[in-house]
Order: structure tokens, then C-alpha cells, then sequence
């Protein structure tokens, strides 16, 4: 993977929820209300996508990694798509646990409202089943980004991995060797621009890559709209969520949402901006306000 690329999917994913969401910082928590401490434990391992049996045992740290997984996998595809897998003690006993296995995207297809498996002829010959498998669509669900910030991920991707192609270090190289008219200086420069221009719309500053060429002023902004690009992914993530809680709720018998408290919301992040631009409030004041966000 290109190096802005992968700096990039680092970045949104253990920037999309802090850290201290699952430590000791009480002004920020996921919690379900109504209270169902039942629920609570059964979600912890629901999230739990790497089936390894260390999932986290306290709800912010299994929301925080499942959200940062999603992050990832929406950067990379359309969308995510998993199936809701119930559980019975014995076969008499009704439903009492879920969990959420996640489904190769490149497999699977909605058509008529229905979902389907795509198998591979080969393998569809070699275990007698059809290539086109109806899946119980009531039992599969999908993450995706809303239109506008998927627009925004896909242009910020193929825009890093253009910027990320190291081919002019061949260029700079025969430059020197041949004495021919090149000033590295302005091409760094040219390359910095080229990267701020590349993720404008969502906000990310590359880790201060090209901060020498733009103004504090600029550096603020953008980190101010970073912060609210993902707070439009979190909130929408957190939405379809707790959609799937709710078709949960339907068959094991609860009525519970999953919160996360103790963020800024879209109104603090708008104001401060305005604020910014108007030289309202001063640049440190800003930015002391949002730090540990």
C-alpha cells in the first residue's frame, strides 16, 4: 500500500473514536440505555470481528475497535456487509446470543431486494450448490458510507496514492546527475501543495506534511474540518449500528441503543469554525478546546 494511503487509513480509523474512550477519561463513553448489563457483555463479543476470544470487555474499547474496523474497510470498498448469526443454549431454547460475521463484499450482491452469494463456478461444481446463493437477507446487514463522504473518501484515496507514486526521486536523481534545471526545494513544495490539495474536502493534514506551506490559519481549519468529517462518519456509523440493534432487539426481546457521550458535537465544531473565521476567538482558544478530541 502507498505510503499516504496507509498513513491515511491509520489516521481516520484511531482518530474516528479516542482512545480514552475505552480508559479512564470519564467525560467520553459508550453506553446502552436503557441500562442492560446482559446485553452489554453479549455486544462486546458481537463485535468482536477477529473471533479470537480476546474481545474487550468493556463496551467503549468493542465499539471503539469496531468502528475503526468499519472506518478501514469503507475507505477501501462500498461497503461492509455482515451476517447476523443467533444462538441457542439447545436446540429447544429460544435465541439468547448474536454476533456479526463479516461476509467477503466481493461475493456478495443485493438484487430485488434480496441477498446474494456469488460462488465461483469451480467451487460451485465441486460442492454441487448453485453460483447464485439466496442468502435470509432479514439476517444480513450493511455498513456504508452516506453519499457525500463516500465521494469525498474515494477522491482523497486515488488523490494519495497519485501523490504517493516516489517516481520523482528517479526524476531528481537524473536531474543531478545530468546538471540539468531542477530546484528540489520548489518540487517539495509543489509535491506538499499537490498533497493538501488531495484531501482538502475531508480536512486531513497528512501528519503535518506540508506544513511549511500553508498558514496557521489554513493548518486550524482544516484540522477543525477534519474533526467534523469524523464526526459525520461516527454518527452515521453509530446509526446503522444501532439499526442492527434493533433487528437484534426483535428476536432476542430487548429495546436498548448504543450512545457514545462526551464529544464534540456538530454545533461545537460549526461554531468554532465561524468563530475562526470571523477572528472571533483567538487561534490558541480553539485549539485548547478541541485537543484531546
Amino acid at each position: 500500500m502507498e505510503l499516504y494511503t496507509k498513513m491515511f487509513l491509520e489516521d481516520v480509523s484511531l482518530r474516528l473514536v479516542p482512545i480514552s474512550i475505552s480508559g479512564n477519561d470519564s467525560r467520553i463513553s459508550a453506553y446502552i440505555f436503557p441500562e442492560n448489563s446482559s446485553l452489554e457483555q453479549k455486544l462486546c463479543s458481537a463485535l468482536d470481528i477477529s473471533r479470537q476470544g480476546h474481545y474487550h470487555r468493556d463496551l467503549g474499547g468493542a465499539v471503539s475497535e469496531f468502528l475503526r474496523f468499519l472506518m478501514v474497510e469503507l475507505c477501501l470498498a462500498d461497503h461492509a456487509v455482515f451476517e447476523i448469526a443467533y444462538f441457542r443454549p439447545n436446540s429447544d431454547a429460544p435465541k439468547d446470543d448474536f454476533e456479526l460475521v463479516l461476509l467477503n463484499s466481493k461475493q456478495i450482491f443485493r438484487r430485488w431486494n434480496r441477498w446474494y452469494q456469488s460462488v465461483p463456478a469451480e467451487i460451485a461444481q465441486e460442492r454441487n450448490v448453485a453460483e447464485q446463493i439466496a442468502l435470509q437477507s432479514e439476517n444480513i446487514v450493511s455498513f456504508s458510507l452516506p453519499s457525500h463522504l463516500r465521494e469525498a473518501v474515494t477522491k482523497a484515496m486515488t488523490s494519495l496514492s497519485a501523490v504517493s507514486d516516489h517516481g520523482w526521486h528517479d526524476l531528481a536523481m537524473k536531474a543531478q546527475s545530468e546538471q540539468l534545471p531542477y530546484e528540489f526545494s520548489t518540487h517539495h513544495r509543489s509535491m506538499g501543495l499537490a498533497l493538501a490539495e488531495a484531501t482538502k474536502q475531508i480536512g486531513w493534514a497528512a501528519r503535518g506534511s506540508f506544513a511549511d506551506s500553508v498558514t496557521n490559519y489554513y493548518s486550524l481549519r482544516q484540522n477543525l474540518r477534519f474533526k467534523l468529517f469524523l464526526l459525520e462518519v461516527r454518527e452515521s456509523l453509530l446509526d446503522q449500528l444501532n439499526t442492527v440493534l434493533e433487528i437484534v432487539g426483535k428476536n432476542l426481546g430487548f429495546l436498548s441503543r448504543l450512545y457514545i457521550g462526551g464529544l464534540p458535537s456538530r454545533l461545537d465544531l460549526e461554531r468554532a469554525l465561524a468563530q475562526l473565521e470571523s477572528g472571533e476567538r483567538p487561534f490558541t482558544e480553539i485549539m485548547d478546546a478541541f485537543e484531546a478530541f
